[in-house]
């Protein structure tokens, strides 16, 4: 059972959307937060032409700028849509052909407010004019927020670099049986897992590929298109004292296709999208108690654009067991499902980048932790563990050798009771860099890792020991030739 990583979805850029828009009329210039204050990044720039349709959008950088290149000349009105803000109207005129206005506005500050709630929660599916209201107003920050991090991801001049995990535990639902953690980077979009919306409507979260199946999670698309508001029902109610929660579920559950059924969650005081949660409805009974399901977490960089933060999708491993037994006369013989475990394939962001600047890190230790060499090959750490690094350049010829994969694994023994203990496989896995360098983080202190490459079908394989907050530099050969 496998899930794709690699993004299918095709993000649209506010330019991208409106082609020959080069050189044509084009809006652009500096949001501005009350009282200058930081962080006017994340803000939408929706226009709108003269029949009120939205045609282009486009997100602000974290210094607030923005640019709108119109596709023709006429009547536009041009909002900045902020989460958890009522709207701000920029511009709202006739707009000649190869015209450019640059315009430095405020944003407004008025409130989204929701409105009273009556006695029986709000919901989207046979309540009143005004418990539909008030789930409108909660999707629609949340419309704001998705679109915002779509668009940033999209932004030319960002990257991304991240980790991806994938966990296997045993059948007890708590063992780890295999941890990899992977590092790479590149577009912000292209880790998540991504579903063609036509499939998940048409056959669900759950498809057989041969004899796999493959589990499929919500990706920012979906979230934005009419049909996810029109295949859930939505109902609104109070999490905890920093919390509003829309729950959902199918609004016409569908015979042997697995659907999903969740929970938005914002924050109370400024209707920021926090996370969403979902679990498989539709599994058979034996995989429903492992909980198969997914989330996302979304978090603001330091100017305030929107990014996903984390994702993970949690899903059942099933085997098949034979079952000998008498009926009748005959001995006959089935087969039966068996949950030998579960897998969670996951991807967390370590940073944001904007050309040079970092604008989102997250290190998963708060301390300042080692500096010097290991600082520098490993900026984000991932596991809160103590932990060492392996770096390395590969060559050929005397030539750099890029995209080549560097895997580091270790075996540890885990005392469950009993005579037989359960062994977890760790593995470590990174790219080589257009110059040939490499740095495997996260190597667990005081373990011996085995190191593996292969180039142009030759394989390299070396053991290494690494101690807590060191990092060993090793030649092409694998062979140590620093170890500080």
């Amino acid at each position: 059972m496998m899930l794709p990583l690699r993004c299918r979805a095709v993000l649209a850029l506010a330019c991208a959307i409106v082609p020959g828009a080069l050189g044509a009329q084009r809006v652009s210039g500096t949001i501005q937060l009350p009282g200058g204050a930081a962080g006017g990044g994340g803000i939408l720039l929706v226009a709108m032409d003269s029949t009120g349709a939205e045609v282009v959008r486009a997100v602000t950088s974290d210094d607030g700028r923005y640019a709108l290149p119109l596709p023709r000349a006429g009547k536009w009105r041009i909002e900045a849509q902020r989460v958890g803000f009522t709207r701000t109207v920029i511009v709202d005129k006739e707009i000649a052909g190869g015209e450019a206005i640059i315009l430095d506005v405020p944003v407004g500050t008025g409130v989204t407010d929701l409105p009273p709630r009556g006695a029986t929660p709000p919901a989207s599916c046979g309540g009143g004019l005004d418990a539909q209201r008030y789930v409108a107003i909660l999707l629609n920050e949340m419309n704001k927020a998705l679109t915002a991090s779509q668009l940033a991801a999209g932004r030319q001049g960002v990257s991304a670099r991240w980790a991806v995990t994938n966990h296997r535990l045993a059948s007890n639902g708590r063992d780890t049986s295999r941890y990899s953690i992977a590092r790479r980077a590149g577009n912000p979009m292209s880790a998540f897992g991504t579903p063609v919306q036509q499939e998940l409507q048409r056959s669900g979260y759950v498809v057989l590929a041969g004899t796999d199946r493959l589990f499929r999670g919500l990706d920012l698309a979906s979230l934005l298109s009419p049909w996810f508001t029109d295949a859930y029902c939505f109902t609104a109610r109070e999490g905890d004292a920093t919390a509003f929660i829309l729950s959902f579920a199918p609004r016409r559950p569908r015979r042997e296709i697995v659907d999903i059924s969740g929970e938005l969650k914002f924050a109370r005081a400024s209707l920021e999208l926090q996370s969403i949660d979902y679990l498989y409805q539709g599994l058979a009974p034996d995989e429903d108690k492992h909980q198969g399901g997914g989330h996302i977490s979304f978090a603001r960089a330091i100017g305030g654009s929107w990014l996903v933060a984390d994702w993970f999708i949690r899903f059942p491993q099933v085997g098949y067991m034979e079952i000998q037994g008498i009926r009748g006369q005959d001995r006959a013989r089935t087969m039966q499902a068996d949950v030998m475990g579960h897998e969670i394939l996951a991807w967390r962001t370590t940073a944001l980048v904007e050309g040079t600047r970092r604008i989102y890190i997250r290190d998963a230790i708060d301390a300042a932790g080692a500096q010097g060499a290991l600082r520098t090959s490993c900026i984000e750490r991932v596991i809160t563990t103590p932990v060492g690094a392996v770096r390395g350049r590969i060559t050929l010829d005397g030539r750099p050798v890029s995209a080549a994969r560097v895997v580091a694994t270790w075996r540890i023994a885990l005392d469950i009771g009993g005579e037989i203990p359960l062994w977890r496989d760790e593995i470590r896995e990174t790219s080589t860099s257009s110059r040939g360098e490499w740095a495997l983080c996260d190597l667990q202190a005081g373990q011996t890792v085995e190191l593996a490459w292969e180039v142009m079908g030759r394989r390299t394989t070396s053991l290494v020991k690494i101690e807590r907050d060191q990092i060993i530099t090793v030649g092409d050969d694998g062979k140590p030739v620093t170890a500080p």
